[in-house]
């Protein structure tokens, strides 16, 4: 709900009134330290902010998404007027019903993929992802090269946003049964006992950098390259697809203890995996 001019600040105050809290039961702690009843005093003072956030409750008002969600047009508009200090609040308004639709799907589309995943395996499920988002990325920025091309200039009437809407939804919804989260789910499975725990480390810590790099470097790339930047990922979702299908073996049944045999078995991966035996006196044979 907070203004766009002063969001970074009023966030970040979250973080300050934290602070201040810990500062303020370290005082407290250290004057009353020495009495006989100090720990309850200590545990029975902080009812004080929590009685306060209670009634602070009662005055906050609801929020445009909020509102959005329980069927509330009118009464976000009037929020995000309050909240913008403008009348005309029709292009925000219509980016808050976008953002709660892909966050709907995205929701939507995760639960598919924990009913399906076991069920129709990991590998079919990575390919039929990743073509959707092949064909959506290619289709929105299709879309957006023949209404704006390089000079940025144009608009999309009703029903092209709806289908722009629509496919940026596809490509959410293939993402979030699919890439989004058996990223996670293979590392776990792929990995044996004894580097599991490395490896997924080592996992979050690429994914991590990956997507601090992308976040980065998104709207620089989105202002040299515009429209292009839909294929250039296009690109990338192909090469990730093709990676499947040559180099992954399916992991869908398969103990974590039988995982070597699967790498084993694999024509471009048995070269890079060995036979480990542990012979009577537990000395590991290659």
């Amino acid at each position: 709900m907070a203004p766009t001019k002063i969001r970074g600040a009023l966030n970040i105050g979250f973080q300050m009134m934290i602070t201040i809290g810990i500062l303020g039961e370290n005082i407290i702690n250290y004057f009353i330290s020495n009495l006989e009843s100090g720990w309850r005093i200590s545990l029975g003072i902080r009812v004080v902010p929590a009685i306060l956030l209670c009634i602070g409750s009662f005055f906050l008002g609801d929020t445009p998404n909020s509102m959005i969600e329980r069927g509330q047009k009118e009464g976000a508009k009037k929020m995000l007027q309050k909240i913008h200090g403008i009348n005309n609040v029709d292009e925000e308004f219509q980016e808050l019903i976008g953002s709660i639709i892909t966050g709907g799907v995205n929701v939507i589309a995760t639960f598919v993929s924990i009913f399906t995943v076991d069920k129709f395996g990991r590998k079919i499920l990575f390919l039929e992802g990743g073509v959707q988002m092949f064909i959506c990325q290619i289709v929105v920025g299709s879309m957006i090269t023949i209404k704006f091309g390089v000079s940025g200039e144009g608009s999309f009437i009703h029903i092209e946003a709806n289908l722009l809407l629509f496919f940026i939804c596809a490509y959410v919804a293939a993402y979030a049964w699919s890439w989004g989260p058996l990223g996670w789910l293979i590392p776990s499975e792929i990995c044996s006992l004894e580097v599991r725990s490395a490896g997924q480390a080592t996992n979050v810590a690429v994914n991590m950098l990956f997507t601090f790099a992308i976040a980065k470097v998104f709207l620089t790339m989105l202002c040299h390259l515009k429209f292009g930047l839909f294929f250039f990922f296009a690109g990338f979702v192909i090469i990730m697809t093709i990676f499947i299908v040559l180099f992954f073996p399916e992991t869908n049944n398969v103990p974590i203890e039988e995982m070597n045999k699967v790498w084993k078995s694999h024509w471009f991966w048995t070269k890079f995996v060995f036979d480990v035996v542990v012979d009577h006196d537990h000395k590991v044979v290659v």
